[in-house]
């Protein structure tokens, strides 16, 4: 028992150690501007935070801190910050207060009252930058960089396409594969009534086994390195990034009734969701059969190390495909569809496995119950399978001698020495 004890004492130390969500400012009484910062000691799915009373909220992807200023007045509020990792959320509150600040309209000692406005040019300006792509020749394999000094609204256009990149962000990525040709790349960052915009004019060449384009030709290997040496937890084994970026608003979107089921479901199909996003659609409850089939048919969960650490104690951590049961009533196809899944753990499957049962549907071998012996002709219980050599020998009362087996003839007259006395 008090090893038990200990091991679940550990992992809820490192449970702890993973989220530890972290409020450092602002509290008690503080001054206008406000700042705010959010922090946790590792990346998280995602990160957010609200004032209130008021309408100030702010969030980011795959990050591990979340900062900005606000110009408040004078009362008291209440500062509210949660984070996801996977299916683990924290939570931290602070409550602070900002003071009223006194002008002074008064000069002292009759110096006069300088009514001059602060020089503008000390606010710091928003400034973009496209870290890539670099302008010239690109292999086809793109990734798109952009970062801003400050929090801003990032979007950006090749050629006919436009794409709302982030919101509220200092840094935006993502890989895109082009087909060959020129391109034309307009960057965008929005802040309040500022605006950047940075343009880079670039062309892809398909690699030939001829003409290697930046030393990424796909017919080279390296007998000292294998696959799993060029690539890590942030991609897949194609080497693109695991997770799509720039969704993390998908979920307010459903909320606020932005997205029809059939806009929603399309958008799940054309990208992989991060697990923290998935989640939060789950949560809404507002999900209707064709998103809930495309995230059961396109979406896989990987197996975090906290879900395999707690499934090594026996202990379960739903997955978000897990949740759909328990905020949804499924169809019999979309459970049967479930119970093929290999993110699925198996202590749900089993779960899903009895409602398709109930249901009349299909259970895979292995999941369905164990059926009853069936009933012997003029049986009314069932009869029981006794394994040979287990059977009960018949008694000879029934063949009318009252002997043990064995000690009679075949003519019912005991042997000589084996007659009473």
């Amino acid at each position: 028992m008090a090893r038990i004890i200990q091991l679940v004492m550990v992992m809820l130390l490192l449970v702890g150690g993973a989220l530890a969500l972290t409020i450092d400012s602002p509290s008690g009484e503080v001054e206008s501007p406000v700042d705010v910062l959010v922090t946790a000691n590792e990346t998280q799915d995602s990160i957010e935070f609200s004032i209130s009373p008021g309408d100030i909220t702010l969030s980011c992807d795959n990050c591990s801190e979340l900062a900005d200023s606000y110009e408040l007045d004078a009362g008291n509020y209440t500062l509210t910050a949660s984070s996801d990792l996977g299916n683990l959320t924290d939570e931290a509150t602070v409550d602070f207060s900002v003071m009223e600040i006194e002008v002074n309209d008064t000069p002292d000692n009759d110096t006069p009252v300088n009514d001059t406005p602060v020089n503008d040019t000390e606010t710091e300006s928003l400034e973009l930058s496209i870290i890539s792509p670099e302008a010239g020749e690109q292999g086809p394999n793109v990734t798109f960089s952009f970062e801003t000094n400050l929090l801003a609204d990032i979007s950006y256009s090749l050629g006919n396409e436009s794409v709302d990149a982030c919101q509220n962000c200092t840094l935006y990525v993502e890989d895109r594969t082009l087909e060959e040709g020129d391109y034309t790349l307009t960057v965008s960052a929005i802040l309040g009534n500022e605006t950047d915009e940075k343009i880079v004019l670039f062309n892809i060449v398909i690699p030939t086994n001829d003409t290697p384009v930046n030393d990424t030709d796909d017919n080279q290997t390296d007998t000292n390195q294998t696959d799993d040496d060029t690539t890590d937890d942030t991609t897949d084994d194609d080497g693109m990034p695991r997770f799509t970026l720039g969704l993390n608003k998908l979920p307010q979107s459903v909320e606020a009734g932005e997205l029809t089921d059939s806009e929603l479901a399309a958008i799940i199909r054309a990208n992989n969701l991060n697990p923290g996003i998935i989640n939060r659609l789950v949560k809404t409850g507002l999900l209707g059969n064709e998103s809930i089939d495309a995230i059961i048919e396109t979406q896989k969960t990987p197996p975090g190390i906290f879900r395999k650490m707690f499934g090594f104690f026996g202990i379960h951590i739903k997955t978000p495909k897990e949740k759909l049961m328990t905020e949804y009533d499924l169809t019999l196809e979309q459970e049967e569809e479930l119970l093929e899944q290999d993110d699925v753990q198996t202590v749900a499957k089993k779960k899903i496995a009895k409602s398709v049962e109930n249901k009349g549907g299909k259970v895979p071998p292995g999941l369905a119950k164990k059926q009853a012996v069936p009933l012997e002709a003029g049986d009314s219980e069932p009869t029981a399978k006794t394994p040979p050599g287990l059977a009960k020998k018949q008694d000879d009362s029934e063949n009318g001698s009252d002997l043990p087996p064995g000690l009679a003839n075949k003519n019912g007259k005991v042997p000589p020495g084996q007659a009473k006395k």
